[in-house]
Order: structure tokens, then C-alpha cells, then sequence
């Protein structure tokens, strides 16, 4: 319960602190697929990632023994972009997971870190179409047997293609390739729609799906988003998305992504 509690007030405490940043920044909006909205080079983009998902995920007690339980997952995690070359961005995610299961007693500890890259290939003289590749290693550092993570590396090798339509709308189509130390390749296909109401609004809908093989049922696991992105002024950037899935995916799903950049 203390556990609990104090990832709740972490998460509640990174939120209002974030309110009162106000430096410029550029980030990416959606969740699932890549924006081609880069930092100028050599600056630094500080993000802080807060989602809260309720799923089912197998557990594993003292004496080796696993079971299949709903739990309620948090997660925090600060995230540090850099670019370091005009069109390379460099990336760490670092996160901090707290699940709570509906028996037993929670677990909260350091999840899956990543690092990673992406690359603004092509881009058009006006910024459309654009094409993404990129590459993220997923370290080991969450315990499995906690659900804090999935305890082995995993390199993703992917790339966002996106275009625009109707000067307002922006449309991407995101395809990737898992590869893990000790489980089976994951290979994912993903799209979103934005919506630029104003420059400083926009909202947006995205989803994916996997091949992921999560048991005996061969449903196509799936998730999906709606999001809206805002930036009041050349300050501050917030994404607040929200959603769900099944077959292996969080059935529930909110979060709020927060940047700063410098």
C-alpha cells in the first residue's frame, strides 16, 4: 500500500512540476509512430513520460510458480532526446514502474531502459512527405518475474513514412521489427492521423498491431489511441493520450508526456 501510494503521489507530484516549465520545444506527438518535428541541432529535449495501464501480466511468486493476474501498472519516465547531428536525434528512456496486482503484494522497482536513434532520412522541401528510420535497444533491466519489465534485450529496427493531406492532417504508417535474446521476434505495423486545429492544438488518433504470440489464443494482439497534443505558447509542449487493447495489450491506458526544451 505504501508502495502504492508513493507512485501515485510521484506521479501526481512530476505533473505539477512540469506546469510551471516554459522553455521552447518541438517534441514528437504521437505514441505509436514517429513526427517529423526534430530539435535544432546540438539542443536537448527533457520529457517526462507518466501512463497509468491496467493489463494482464504473469507473475511469478518465490517458488517459481507463475500465474496470469490484472494488475495495475504505473510507470514514470524521464526521457532525454539530443540532437546531435541535423537530422539524428539521439534518445534514452529511463523508467520507473509500480505494479499493484489484484493478490499479492505490489512490486515497484527500475523497468526496461532504452536507447536509441532516429533519422530524418528524407523530407520534403515543405516538410511532406518524410521518411524516419530508426533503431532502439531495449535493455534487460526490469525483473520479469516482477512485471517490471521484460528482463532480456531487444533490438527494434523500424521506419515512420508520413504525409500530409488537406494542409491540416497528417498521416503516418510505421513499420517495425523486434529482435530478442530469448523469445520470439515481434514484428508490429502501426499508423496515426493528426489533426493540426492550430499550430499550438492538434489532436490525433493511432493504433498498432503485433504478432506477438501471448498463448494459446491466436487473436492479433492490438492497441489503440486518442491523444490531443498542446502548446500554449513557446514553452512548455503536453501530450495527453489515452486508449486501450487486447490479446496481450494494456486493456486500459492513460498518460501525459511532458517536454522541455533547451
Amino acid at each position: 500500500m505504501t508502495k502504492n501510494f508513493m507512485a501515485k503521489s510521484l506521479m501526481i507530484g512530476a505533473m505539477l512540476c512540469l506546469v510551471g516549465g516554459a522553455v521552447k520545444a518541438e517534441p514528437m506527438r504521437t505514441r505509436l509512430t514517429k513526427d517529423n518535428r526534430f530539435p535544432d541541432l546540438g539542443k536537448v529535449e527533457l520529457s517526462l513520460d507518466v501512463h497509468y495501464e491496467e493489463r494482464d501480466v504473469l507473475l511469478v511468486g518465490d517458488f517459481d510458480f507463475g500465474f496470469a493476474q490484472a494488475v495495475d501498472r504505473y510507470e514514470v519516465a524521464p526521457e532525454v532526446r539530443y540532437q546531435a547531428f541535423p537530422n539524428v536525434s539521439l534518445l534514452a528512456r529511463i523508467p520507473f514502474v509500480s505494479v499493484d496486482p489484484e493478490m499479492g503484494g505490489s512490486n515497484s522497482g527500475l523497468g526496461d531502459i532504452s536507447l536509441g536513434f532516429e533519422w530524418l532520412a528524407y523530407e520534403h522541401i515543405f516538410t511532406y512527405p518524410y521518411l524516419i528510420p530508426y533503431a532502439t535497444l531495449h535493455l534487460g533491466t526490469g525483473d520479469e518475474k516482477k512485471a517490471l519489465g521484460r528482463g532480456e534485450t531487444g533490438l527494434t529496427l523500424g521506419a515512420t513514412l508520413g504525409s500530409r493531406r488537406w494542409d491540416v492532417v497528417v498521416f503516418s504508417l510505421d513499420g517495425a521489427y523486434t529482435i530478442f535474446d530469448d523469445s520470439d521476434d515481434v514484428a508490429s505495423l502501426a499508423g496515426s492521423v493528426i489533426w493540426e486545429i492550430r499550430r499550438e492544438l492538434s489532436v490525433h488518433v493511432e493504433g498498432v498491431i503485433t504478432d506477438e504470440d501471448f498463448g494459446p489464443d491466436e487473436s492479433t494482439p492490438y492497441l489503440i489511441l486518442g491523444g490531443i497534443s498542446y502548446r500554449p505558447y513557446h514553452g512548455i509542449h503536453w501530450t495527453l493520450y489515452g486508449g486501450g487493447g487486447d490479446n496481450g495489450q494494456p486493456d486500459a491506458t492513460v498518460g501525459l508526456r511532458a517536454t522541455l526544451g533547451f
